[in-house]
């Protein structure tokens, strides 16, 4: 079993250099919780999900910003905003520009359900 890390982390996609931050007790645990919702469409950053879908999981790298030591969940939190904060247009909204691009009339028609699109490779074809 390994240690389970405190921290703020970043889910990098390497070709646009766009990250989406965010904080956990257990990081590594919840990259794993990332990846399985990513691969399902379900994640709540759906610019993230686009980019997921449409580069595939080997376009992005797991980061970890800042181990943190603390107890306090609020301190941690505090810290994953100042990060947030740090970058220029984070993927952690749930609002999307990709939108028409990705669940295009004929992507709908091509895959029926896109969101529940399996492999990326469908949706660079």
């Amino acid at each position: 079993m390994t240690e389970r890390i405190s921290g703020v982390y970043a889910i990098v996609h390497r070709p646009s250099g766009r990250v989406y931050v965010g904080s956990s007790v257990d990081v590594f645990g919840r990259w794993r919780g990332h990846i399985r919702s990513l691969d399902d469409g379900k994640h709540s950053a759906l610019e993230l999900v686009e980019l997921w879908l449409l580069s595939g999981r080997e376009a992005f790298d797991f980061v970890l910003l800042e181990r943190y030591l603390g107890r306090s969940v609020e301190e941690l939190r505090r810290r994953e905003q100042c990060w947030l904060d740090s970058f220029d247009r984070p993927l952690n909204r749930a609002s999307s520009t990709l939108w028409p691009i990705v669940v295009s009339e004929s992507n709908r028609r091509r895959l029926g359900k896109p969101w529940r699109a399996k492999d990326p490779e469908e949706w660079r074809r």
